[in-house]
């Protein structure tokens, strides 16, 4: 069985050549860190489940009915689409953003955390062309804040 690094490269050069399987990629790696964060709050002791559909603002609902977007990320940035979403009706009070890397990193910040990083990355600019991203460098005060998980 392969292992989890062993999985995260063979994703990361689909990734690098383009084209449909790239597409694909793509999806199977939001997965992945949607699993990911399963068995994690599993071991942690909070139940959750995944919302259905694609394309949604929130992945995951805990037990206690904290709303969760989960991003994952083989690189050192992760895309958060922060702007480029509209979140007037189905919004997240905390965002995961995963870096599959072994060990696997988390960084959990509430909805408000992330726009405020978004903004002050993007230097003041609601830019609904772009593409938003964070850098995992950036974020260390958030690593493993699991508290923004429980009730």
């Amino acid at each position: 069985m392969k292992g989890l690094s062993e999985i995260a490269q063979e994703l990361l050069a689909v990734l690098k050549a383009g084209g449909e399987e790239a597409s694909r990629a793509k999806r199977l790696l939001g997965c992945l860190g949607e699993q990911l964060l399963l068995e994690e709050l599993s071991h942690r002791g909070v139940g959750a489940k995944l919302t259905g559909g694609n394309r949604k603002a929130v992945d995951l609902i805990t037990a206690e009915g904290k709303r969760i977007q989960v991003k994952t990320s083989l690189k050192g940035t992760v895309v958060t689409r922060f702007y480029q979403k509209d979140f007037s009706k189905d919004r997240p009070d905390v965002w995961v953003l995963i870096k599959v890397s072994d060990p696997v990193e988390y960084y959990v910040l509430s909805h408000e955390e992330i726009g405020t990083l978004q903004l002050a990355r993007n230097r003041g600019r609601k830019d609904p062309r772009g593409v938003d991203n964070l850098a995992f460098g950036e974020l260390s005060q958030f690593r493993d804040a699991w508290s923004k998980v429980r009730p």
